[in-house]
């Protein structure tokens, strides 16, 4: 099995590429999900959240309000790397797993989106890597839209590598600067060349 981690700048079109691959039938696997499974209530994962952070990070429904945590730990690098202490190593078992059971299934190919790959150093344990980027001027009217402010896009983008050096430690590159079209043209091309491209 050809197992590809893909990564890239926050905006970039990371989960605009994990549908596309979805609708074109490959298994992928999103961690941004995935960091949401092991914080649910109940999970030893929010225990232990909770344990560091304390109760005020819960929401009415006594899950993790995402905002709130956000807000503590981007501008604090030390909150930042605790709270990654404790969700990281949960975060990659459910992947490793994940690969695991693609791989006793027979699948030709896995895509595993991690948007610190580089940052936590898992490339080598992927056969190849996609980066995923944009221009910063595209990226920042991206992260505009969604509602951030300038100081929030600040410390989210000091919190990751440059989208530069992601993109030339990657083995392949998708420029998302267009529309969906030109994102679905160019993996299309890359599935080909690996012939991983579904029939």
């Amino acid at each position: 099995m050809k197992s590809v981690g893909i990564t890239g700048g926050i905006g970039a079109g990371k989960s605009a590429s994990s549908d596309l691959l979805c609708r074109l039938g490959l298994p992928v696997l999103d961690t941004d999900q995935v960091a949401r499974d092991v914080v649910a209530p109940g999970t030893a994962g929010l225990d232990a959240v909770v344990r560091s952070f304390g109760t005020g990070f819960l929401d009415a429904d006594c899950g993790l309000n995402r905002a709130a945590m956000a807000a503590r730990v981007f501008p604090d690098p030390a909150a930042r790397l605790e709270l990654e202490r404790i969700l990281h190593p949960r975060i990659q078992e459910r992947w490793q797993a994940w690969l695991d059971q693609r791989r006793s299934v027979g699948s030709p190919v896995a895509f595993v989106v991690i948007p610190l790959l580089f940052e936590k150093d898992y490339a080598a344990h992927f056969d190849h890597v996609v980066g995923i980027g944009c221009s910063a001027i595209t990226q920042r009217i991206r992260l505009g839209n969604r509602g951030w402010s300038g100081d929030q896009i600040k410390a989210r983008l000091e919190a990751q590598i440059p989208m530069e050096e992601k993109l030339k430690r990657s083995d392949a590159v998708i420029w998302n600067e267009g529309d969906l079209l030109c994102l679905d043209d160019q993996w299309r091309l890359l599935l080909d060349r690996w012939g991983c491209l579904p029939g």
